[in-house]
């Protein structure tokens, strides 16, 4: 289904252009797990697919659903429905977001904090800024510092600082290889990021110091790098044409015999 105006007015049409709902909405964004918020009036309710009104137009605001809540607000207070339209969290927070990751944020007197889908409070509200939840943390400030929490609310302590490698940088030239953190573990990466985008297993720092001790690092050009770190040759785009063109020529003579 795709969202049209009309008149100033919204709705929606099917792949054949037929208006499959209403056409007279004062506004709507888009389908999120089967429903669609949808403004009627000053009132906010929800249609599904059919263009059925599913849960009646009550909200003075509404969200669209995430993770099978959706954040609606009734006079100055925000609560959580369910997709039957029925309060799971009561509109009891002056401030909220949708969910995500199984938390939703929440503010009480300027704080940040977190509650699950049961309305409770897991993380205290003590931080001055947060954001949503991705790939299990968020980021937060408190005492004027920013950083990321776990679930728990756990602060992660911070990434060390990058550790010079005594290795120049084959790229740029100029920069120098530093060890670096991430989730996976360690790498070797250009001090010049992001200007020189430099990524070396750190399987390869010894062997980048014997060659560079040896006076054969860095190399002249990429591709002797590539062949002093072992990594496989790309194929050229001239032989990648080639291959494509014979490849088309075998369809046609086989389709020609066929048609024989």
């Amino acid at each position: 289904m795709a969202l049209v105006v009309l008149n100033g007015k919204r709705g929606y049409i099917d792949k054949t252009g037929k208006m499959v709902t209403r056409d007279d909405f004062n506004n709507t964004w888009g389908f999120t797990e089967g429903l669609a918020v949808v403004n009627i009036g000053s009132k906010y309710g929800y249609i599904d697919k059919s263009g059925d009104m599913v849960i009646e137009p009550v909200f003075d605001i509404a969200n669209n659903f995430s993770e099978g809540l959706a954040l609606v607000v009734v006079g100055n207070k925000r609560g959580f429905i369910d997709k039957k339209g029925e309060f799971v969290i009561e509109p009891s927070w002056r401030s909220a977001s949708s969910f995500s990751e199984g938390l939703a944020r929440v503010a009480v007197e300027g704080k940040h904090g977190f509650i699950n889908m049961r309305g409770q409070l897991v993380v205290e509200p003590v931080y001055d800024f947060a954001q949503d939840y991705k790939e299990g943390l968020a980021l937060v400030k408190i005492n004027g510092k920013y950083g990321f929490i776990d679930k728990d609310g756990n602060i992660l302590p911070p990434k060390p600082p990058a550790q010079p490698s005594g290795v120049r940088c084959y790229k740029c030239k100029t920069g120098e290889l530093v060890i670096r953190e991430s989730k996976r573990g360690p790498f070797l990466g250009c001090n010049k990021f992001p200007r020189c985008r430099t990524i070396i297993s750190i399987k390869q720092l010894d062997h980048l110091k014997e060659l560079q001790e040896a006076g054969t690092w860095p190399p002249d050009t990429w591709e002797q790098a590539d062949e002093l770190l072992g990594r496989k040759k790309k194929k050229s785009d001239a032989t990648k044409t080639t291959k494509k063109a014979t490849k088309k020529a075998k369809k046609k003579a086989k389709v020609k015999v066929t048609a024989e």
